[in-house]
Parts: structure tokens; C-alpha cells; sequence
């Protein structure tokens, strides 16, 4: 008895699956074709304001060793 009810709610489920899919509609190219040109002008803009930062570093002589946070100390200090 548990094994068709078991059958039948999984045969709903598919039902379900089929009708949405056929109720759901493709995207239009023309809103692919935005999305794309909006995630590429943010690529670039990122792209260009890491740069200018990288730049600004360097200006100010930062160097990447330049590390302000303390050691936790223990045996070795240099350590991790």
C-alpha cells in the first residue's frame, strides 16, 4: 500500500516537471546579449579600478612584505 502511494506521488512530481517545462518560456537573445555586455563592462570597470589601485600602491612604495599584523608569538614567531 505505501509502495503506491509512493508510486503515485513520484508520478505527480514528474507530471509537474513536464508542465513546467512547457509552460516556461526560452530567453530572448536580446536579453543574452545584454547580460553578457553588462557582466563584460563590470569585468573591465573591475579590471581598471584594481589597476589604478595596484598603481597607487606602488606610488606610496608599498611593498607586499609590508605587513602591519602582529605575530601570534609561540616557539617560532616567524612561523605561518
Amino acid at each position: 500500500m505505501a509502495r503506491l502511494k509512493y508510486f503515485w506521488v513520484c508520478l505527480v512530481l514528474v507530471v509537474f516537471t513536464l508542465f513546467s517545462r512547457l509552460e516556461s518560456r526560452p530567453l530572448d537573445d536580446h536579453y543574452l546579449e545584454r547580460k553578457n555586455l553588462i557582466v563584460t563592462r563590470g569585468v573591465v570597470v573591475l579590471r581598471e579600478v584594481l589597476l589604478r589601485k595596484s598603481k597607487e600602491r606602488k606610488a606610496a612604495g608599498f611593498r607586499g612584505e609590508d605587513d602591519k599584523r602582529q605575530s601570534p608569538g609561540g616557539p617560532d614567531p616567524r612561523h605561518h
